[in-house]
C-alpha cells in the first residue's frame, strides 16, 4: 500500500508542532549554553541572564511557531475557496450540457450523459483531493473514499479518459501521489473481477 503520509506535506499540523518543538527545544539548548557561558564570566548574574535569554528564545520560537500556523491556516482557507469554486463550476457543467462542453478534453467522443457522469466522477474525486490537500481526512480515511468510488465501473472509465491530463502533473506533487493511489486501487479492483 502507498502511503500518503510519509510525504510530510500531508499533514500541516503535525509539520507545525515538530517545527514549533524544535524551535522551543533549540531556544533551551542555546539557553543553556549561553547560561553557561554567562556563570562562568559573571557567576552571580548567570541564573538571571540565562532565565531571560531562555524567555525571550521561547518567546521568538513561540512567534514563529504561530507565524507558521498562521501560513498554514491561509493555506487550507485558500485550497477550501479553490474547491468551492471548482465544485460550483463543475456544478453548473453538470446541469448545463452547452457548459459540459466547455470541459469536453476528453480523448474520443464521449457523449452527453456520460460527460455528466465523468463530471460527477470529478467532483467526487476533487472533493478527496481536496480533504487530502487539507489534511482534514485521515489517510486510512482517505483510502475507504477511494476504494469505494473506485468501484464504480464509471469512475474507472472516467479515471482511463483522464490518464493523460495526470500525466503532465509532478511527479511529487499531492495530486499526482493521490493519482498513484487511485491507479493501485484500480489495478487491484481490475485483478479480482
Amino acid at each position: 500500500m502507498t502511503s500518503l503520509h510519509r510525504t510530510g506535506q500531508h499533514d500541516g499540523t503535525a509539520a507545525t508542532a515538530a517545527l514549533a518543538a524544535g524551535a522551543v527545544a533549540l531556544a533551551a539548548v542555546l539557553s543553556l549554553a549561553l547560561g553557561a557561558g554567562f556563570h562562568a564570566i559573571a557567576p552571580a548574574a548567570a541564573g538571571a541572564s540565562a532565565g531571560g535569554v531562555f524567555a525571550g528564545l521561547a518567546v521568538a520560537a513561540g512567534a514563529a511557531g504561530l507565524a507558521l500556523q498562521h501560513r498554514l491556516l491561509a493555506r487550507r482557507i485558500t485550497l477550501t475557496h479553490q474547491h468551492r469554486l471548482h465544485f460550483d463550476l463543475l456544478s453548473k457543467a453538470m446541469d448545463d450540457p452547452e457548459l459540459a462542453a466547455v470541459l469536453d478534453t476528453f480523448e474520443g467522443d464521449v457523449p452527453p450523459v456520460k460527460q455528466r457522469q465523468f463530471l460527477y466522477a470529478n467532483a467526487l474525486y476533487s472533493n478527496v483531493l481536496h480533504a487530502y490537500r487539507t489534511g482534514s481526512t485521515s489517510e486510512s480515511e482517505i483510502g475507504g473514499h477511494l476504494r469505494v468510488i473506485c468501484r464504480s465501473p464509471i469512475f474507472r472509465e472516467y479515471w482511463e479518459f483522464t490518464r493523460q491530463h495526470r500525466a503532465a502533473l509532478q511527479k511529487d506533487s499531492q495530486e499526482a501521489r493521490l493519482g498513484r493511489r487511485v491507479d493501485e486501487i484500480v489495478r487491484n479492483i481490475s485483478k479480482l473481477r
